[in-house]
């Protein structure tokens, strides 16, 4: 066998090995009291939230089913705990008043300068698509609520 087939043969062997190393897709249990949108009760907004943020900033994750497939499920949830470390909705209530409006100030900041939500999530989940007119309502709404 030449050289070139035993190093493809054994990258694909590799690949192979790794589907059986699978992320958790279990979803953490948590008080749901101390979530944002039960603490903040912002109906017209809530729903652009949850559907723009909450895949990787709460603990309502939603897995597609290429996280099943190795190594994108470990590149997915390492998106997914550093935007649950910068920022998670279900644990809202354990900030304080003062985080919690620095933390609309992030918001906005992020929206505003369009790294929020991150073009490639968009891609992949339409229903994260914010309207102008929605964005610049959230934004306003993000700021009235921040120090």
């Amino acid at each position: 066998m030449s050289r070139k087939k035993k190093v493809l043969l054994g990258i694909v062997a590799a690949l192979v090995i790794i589907q059986f190393i699978q992320i958790d897709h279990n979803k953490p249990e948590y008080d749901r009291s101390q979530s944002f949108e039960v603490i903040e009760q912002e109906n017209d907004n809530m729903a652009i939230i949850v559907n723009a943020c909450y895949d990787c900033h709460s603990y309502e994750t939603e897995y597609p089913w290429y996280t099943y497939i190795q190594p994108v499920g470990w590149v997915i949830r390492g998106h997914i705990r550093g935007g649950r470390n910068k920022l998670n909705f279900s644990e809202w209530g354990a900030l304080s008043q003062s985080d919690r409006e620095h933390k609309f100030h992030e918001m906005a900041e992020e929206i505003i300068e369009g790294v929020m939500p991150p073009k490639g999530f968009v891609g992949r989940h339409p229903e994260a698509v914010i309207s102008r007119k929605a964005q610049t309502e959230l934004i306003q709404w993000l700021r009235a609520n921040s120090n």
